[in-house]
């Protein structure tokens, strides 16, 4: 396995296992470098995580425990 989709399995059970988690808090109890930020979004653009705004930051989420987006 390469170290790009280890990284994406950590990232991937840490988030399901925590539910709502900053970047930073992976990055710390990881040891991950900040490049590392590329793989949040591939995460993302693949669906399997959501980016929630939470102040001068990001959460993300696993889909199940996103918000819903109300249809108005």
């Amino acid at each position: 396995m390469s170290s790009a989709a280890l990284i994406l399995k950590i990232i991937l059970a840490f988030v399901r296992r925590y539910g709502k988690v900053a970047p930073r808090e992976v990055a710390g109890v990881f040891s991950l470098p900040a490049e590392e930020a590329d793989e949040w979004e591939r995460l993302e653009a693949k669906g399997q995580l959501k980016k929630q705004k939470a102040g001068n930051g990001w959460f993300y989420l696993t889909l199940t425990n996103a918000p819903r987006e109300s249809a108005g």
